[in-house]
């Protein structure tokens, strides 16, 4: 469990784009607000983890609902709008060059399943959409999505994870 014996309950899944319908969104949101609330009922130390997408979904209506419920985040963003970490070369003084390494989507994935004591990925359904196949799960249903390579990352560092088609 987390640190204090706090309870860290990663919720990840899909950006935006991938959600086809405002009725699986909602659904989306309902669930996450279960899990929240079910983690809650128990232990007033839940903590949300979670990834900041900046394209929407999942991660962003996950910690709407944790404030909405008054539920501590602990949030991981990519610093980068790429998969692997990109080195950038600062020269702030003129005279010598800085190496610094941003985080990207890869490197966030594996905090989330490192932070979390469980992980739910709430992904939407396939039907009547474009995205057949997920290649992280190796099974058609839902689109492929980061979340999916997070909790499989999650699964074999030992930890209980759910995966949630919202149809």
């Amino acid at each position: 469990m987390g640190d204090n014996n706090n309870m860290k309950i990663g919720i990840v899944g899909p950006s935006l784009p991938k959600w086809k319908s405002k009725e699986q969104i909602d659904k989306a949101k309902r669930e996450i607000e279960r899990i929240l609330v079910e983690y809650n009922r128990n232990r007033e130390d839940a903590i949300l983890v979670s990834g900041h997408c900046p394209k929407g979904g999942v991660d962003t209506w996950a910690e709407i609902v944790a404030d909405s419920l008054g539920v501590t985040k602990e949030i991981y963003p990519a610093e980068v709008n790429k998969w692997e970490d990109k080195v950038v070369f600062l020269n702030p003084s003129g005279f010598q060059t800085i190496k610094e390494k941003r985080k990207g989507y890869k490197s966030r994935n594996i905090q989330i399943a490192e932070a979390c004591d469980v992980l739910y990925c709430i992904v939407p359904s396939a039907v009547n959409s474009e995205y057949l196949f997920c290649k992280h799960c190796s099974d058609f249903g839902h689109p492929s999505n980061g979340g999916c390579w997070t909790m499989n990352y999650a699964k074999k560092l030992g930890k209980e994870t759910y995966l949630i088609v919202i149809e």
